[in-house]
């Protein structure tokens, strides 16, 4: 029966599933896409309803059955689905089950609830004609809350983008809600984000106008009537009856200044204003309106304004440089390169006809009398555009001299080094060719353009007065450093460049110390190396700068650069120094320096009282007893005081700690001294050396036994412990016992007062002896097993991979002719084989022998030969087996017999491990 049940068996067919159970069949069906919509509205669940519509509708929904045809007809179907659910939302939420008597804010949140929804379904679909009808008007008749709620929602939509074009009633119901609530600036950016078709144009400028909201007023016009040019002249218009009437303007009027520089500098540009693009059919549109209205000769709406171009006047007096900075962005255009090369676009002017209007209203015509601010902008930003654009732009000749001089003559240092770049782009087009250099290198003088002045003395070859422009400038002080870098380095700069640069520097060394005197160190260590003692010497009086530079002439980096060493007195003045400013420096500065004599050195260090550099001196000299003796009577003295001074203290405190740090510093200074000339002195020599330090420091806790103070007596154990691990290496521990249990300070006998010491000294000594067993046993392994791969290598066979000899070329079983016998053979473990009689080998002996043709270094190569003695019966199993069947002779090469020497040395190794004296680091003594 088993066999044939079918019980738990699954079948598919299209939308529907069939399960076979023990008892029952069971059909699932997937609904079609209808009866899933209609079934959720019936469970009230219409936002999920609509979701799922959603879904079908943007082809996310998964098991979509019953929904056929064309892509558009399917989208409609499910449109009107969706729509139809979503009104019947909309009814039964707004109309039916509305909530009553509950607080306002509950209602506000229950509306934009409802909302939220409508406008994510209409904005999916692109219903918006159902979003602003039937819906809009439903909230509308719930109350001006649902109004409201409905509106605010529709502002994030359009701020966000996600929608622009508005029925007209809904936008002009919009605008009111926000100019009723006083937020002008959520007005104007919800005027700045909808479509101005959908606007009541009117009204919406109206209200731009009496709200001063010129952003929304300008977008309005270009966008909604594609008029560049009626806001224009409207604000021109403003801001010059404001400007007859008052000197200084109100901050509204400023506003409407610095909107119209904006606004034209986007139009010109091809921008709209105050974001975005102009439609490339309206640029030109936009370029002409801008230039007609800026360039109208007469002003027709006040018949008593007789100023010329009254339109340019109004920006110039309002803000000159930034007007002009406008035009100059403008001149960039192609618009101007091609009215230049001939091509017609009516309404663009010409640069020169700008400039000509400019020079007429600001120079000629002084009905209106300019600043000489104002006069000082037009002349840098004629400067400018003449350089740039010479074949446009012709100015007189008489104007260029003006501008020279004004530039050149001002008092005013605001703007000097805008006008000093001007004067720079005049340079370099040419323009200032025809002046007299003389002349004009006096009147770039006078002005502190030292950057034209540089120009002028480079084209001399005046190199020294080039410098003097950098030092005069206290913007390009720095930048002095690599230029005289570069003067000392590069080749096509002559030999007499060079020294006048060096005269020049020397004579303002102060001025590059001052301006950074790490890179003045750097480039006298480079470029003037021979020149450290002058300068060194200029600065006498001024220690602090002197230390400075010598800091940097000897700091580690500079020294590797130095290809010539400072002068020996100039180190010795750096030592003074440094034992005046920095004396923890000096011991490591004699250590990594030998460009000093030792006995000046030693006498400054010994003045300056600094013991370790002292005695590392005195070491240097021969002296080593008379450094020993120093620091040791220094470290007595010391050890005194400090005993003397806390003995009946009781505590520690920050002096404290600073007392035993510099005791600890002078102790390993005495420690290291003993060290390095222990391992040149013999046995009794380093006892001499050693034992007096243990003596001393082993009194001290002897010496003040009687103190109340215990942090003190625990300084004194851990200083015994230190010579201790020092002192192991050097001297025998026997003796260190002996030494130990003889001393007076503990002939009590009590055997808790060196307990510590002489189990720190056991576990040593146990420590030392254990690990010197083990690197004796590994170091005999090593050997042994080195030797045993060598002996295995030796037994190998090779194989010669031709049997012709490498040298005659001759077959390696060939009879001698003078003996009438085979020739014995090598063959190296290269596989290249060679007649004894060839290689000039006579006997048995091979050692030595390397390959002729692998041997690159002439010494023996790591090779192992074998010696074959060739006979026929030798030949014929060459020849078909390649196997030896003769009796080798094994002999080995240079570096087997270097390992077995090694080898036997290590076998005569005694046992008695004491006998071996290693200086390991042992473990430290507690105390």
């Amino acid at each position: 029966a088993s066999e044939n049940a079918c019980y738990n068996s699954i079948v598919s067919k299209k939308n529907q599933l069939l399960l076979l159970g023990l008892k029952s069949i069971h059909l699932i069906t997937i609904k079609p896409w209808k009866e899933r919509l209609a079934s959720l509205v019936r469970d009230g669940l219409f936002v999920e309803a609509i979701e799922l519509g959603l879904q079908f509708y943007e082809g996310k929904a998964r098991a979509v059955v019953g929904l056929t045809g064309p892509l558009k007809k399917r989208k409609e179907a499910i449109m009107e689905q969706i729509i139809d659910t979503l009104l019947g939302f909309v009814d039964i939420k707004l109309l039916v089950n509305k909530p009553t008597n509950i607080p306002e804010m509950e209602l506000e949140n229950y509306y934009k609830a409802i909302a939220k929804v409508a406008f994510d379904c209409c904005v999916r679909i692109k219903k918006y004609d159902l979003l602003f009808g039937t819906i809009y008007d439903t909230f509308c008749g719930e109350g001006s809350l649902s109004k409201s709620v409905f509106l605010e929602l529709l502002y994030n939509h359009v701020i966000e983008g996600r929608i622009r074009d508005i029925r007209t009633l809904v936008s002009k119901d919009l605008i009111d809600h926000y100019h009723k609530k006083g937020n002008m600036k959520d007005l104007e950016q919800c005027i700045l984000n909808i479509n101005p078709l959908s606007l009541d144009i009117h009204r919406v400028i109206e209200m731009c106008w009496s709200q001063h909201l010129y952003d929304a007023m300008i977008h309005v016009y270009n966008n909604g009537l594609h008029d560049y040019t009626t806001p224009l002249l409207e604000l021109l218009l403003q801001l010059r009856a404001t400007l007859k009437k008052r000197k200084s303007l109100p901050e509204h009027y400023q506003k409407i200044g610095h909107a119209l520089l904006v606004y034209i500098r986007c139009c010109v540009s091809g921008l709209a204003y105050p974001t975005g693009n102009i439609p490339s059919d309206k640029i030109l549109l936009a370029k002409t309106s801008i230039y007609e209205t800026l360039l109208t000769r007469q002003n027709s709406h006040d018949p008593s304004d007789k100023f010329t171009y009254p339109h340019i006047r109004t920006l110039l007096q309002f803000d000159a440089r930034e007007f002009l900075n406008v035009l100059a962005f403008a001149f960039e255009e192609k618009d101007f390169d091609l009215v230049q090369a001939g091509e017609d676009l009516p309404g663009i002017p010409t640069r020169q006809l700008i400039v000509d209007i400019l020079l007429r209203v600001m120079l000629h015509e002084r009905l209106i009398q300019f600043t000489p601010s104002q006069v000082g902008s037009l002349f840098t930003f004629l400067a400018r555009q003449g350089a740039k654009h010479r074949s446009s732009i012709k100015v007189d000749g008489d104007i260029y001299d003006q501008v020279l001089t004004y530039f050149t003559k001002t008092d005013e240092d605001v703007v000097n080094e805008e006008r000093q770049q001007a004067v720079l782009e005049l340079w370099h087009s040419g323009v200032l060719k025809k002046f007299d250099e003389e002349r004009l290198l006096v009147m770039a003088d006078s002005a502190r353009f030292y950057r034209l002045c540089e120009l002028l003395y480079e084209k001399k070859r005046q190199y020294g007065k080039v410098l003097s422009c950098y030092f005069k400038d206290p913007h390009r002080r720095h930048q002095a450093f690599s230029y005289i870098h570069q003067i000392m380095t590069d080749d096509q700069f002559t030999e007499p460049d060079k020294e006048e640069c060096t005269v020049a520097v020397m004579e303002n060394c102060d001025i590059l110390l001052k301006t950074d005197v790490r890179a003045t160190a750097q480039l006298i260590v480079m470029d003037f190396p021979l020149e450290v003692a002058e300068v060194t010497y200029k600065l006498q009086n001024n220690t602090d700068l002197q230390f400075e530079l010598l800091k940097g002439i000897f700091d580690p980096k500079s020294s590797s650069k130095q290809e010539i060493q400072p002068p020996s007195h100039v180190a010795e003045r750096y030592i003074e120094l440094l034992c005046q400013y920095q004396p923890e420096v000096v011991y490591n500065f004699l250590r990594t320096n030998d460009n000093y004599r030792l006995e000046e050195a030693l006498d400054i260090c010994a003045m300056a009282r600094l013991l370790d550099a002292t005695a590392y001196l005195l070491e240097r000299t021969g002296d080593v007893k008379g450094a020993f003796k120093l620091i040791l009577d220094t470290l007595r003295s010391e050890l005194d005081n400090f005993g003397e001074k806390y003995c009946n203290e009781i505590g520690a405190n920050t002096q404290f700690s600073s007392s035993v740090e510099h005791i600890q510093t002078i102790l390993q200074a005495l420690l290291q001294l003993c060290q390095r000339n222990s391992t040149r002195v013999n046995e009794k020599s380093r006892q001499t050396m050693w034992l007096p330090v243990f003596d001393m420091v082993l009194s001290m806790p002897n010496k003040f036994k009687r103190s109340i103070n215990n942090d003190l007596l625990d300084v004194f154990k851990t200083l015994i412990a230190d010579v201790l691990n020092s002192m192991m290496g050097y001297i025998k521990l026997p003796d260190i016992l002996q030494k130990i249990i003889e001393d007076p300070s503990y002939e009590s006998g009590q055997f808790k007062d060196i307990k510590p010491i002489i189990l720190g000294m056991l576990d040593t000594y146990n420590y030392e002896e254990t690990l010197l067993k083990t690197t004796n046993h590994i170091l005999i392994h090593d050997v042994q097993l080195s030797l045993t791969n060598l002996y295995s290598l030796s037994h190998r066979g090779v194989v010669a991979d031709n049997d012709c000899c490498c040298l005659c070329d001759r077959p390696a079983a060939i009879e001698s002719c003078t003996e009438g016998i085979s020739d014995d053979v090598i063959v190296f473990s290269c596989s290249h084989l060679y007649h004894c009689s060839c290689l000039g080998i006579s006997g048995s002996t091979t050692l030595g022998i390397t390959c002729l043709l692998c041997d690159k270094t002439a010494k023996p190569s790591l090779t192992h030969q074998t010696r074959l003695t060739s006979t026929p019966r030798g030949e014929e199993l060459n020849k078909s087996n390649r196997k030896q069947t003769k009796e080798d002779t094994i002999n080995l090469d240079y570096y087997q017999l270097q390992s077995l020497k090694t080898l036997n040395r290590t076998a005569s190794i005694s046992d008695n491990v004491p006998v071996m004296e290693l200086r390991l680091a042992p473990p430290r003594i507690e105390n």
